[in-house]
């Protein structure tokens, strides 16, 4: 088992997301940023360059999870 807090000191490289991956991971970031502008109450921590959080891995680590992708 792999834990979120290995994966960010263990992992010093960009995640390059591809094909009908990156297409459902923007997607997903879509969502996270329509939800911030609406609602400010269950706003999460984002930067306003999305091409930083495309190539986040721990955010893409936690998406892949999200999809079932955990050991």
């Amino acid at each position: 088992m792999v834990s979120p807090q290995e994966v960010v000191f263990s992992h010093n490289f960009v995640f390059r997301p591809t094909g009908m991956f990156r297409e459902a991971y923007v997607d997903f970031l879509d969502q996270i940023y329509a939800r911030n502008d609406r609602d400010e109450d269950n706003y999460e921590d984002i930067s306003t360059l999305k091409i930083n959080e495309v190539n986040n891995w721990l955010r893409a680590w936690q998406f892949m999870e999200a999809c079932g992708f955990a050991g």
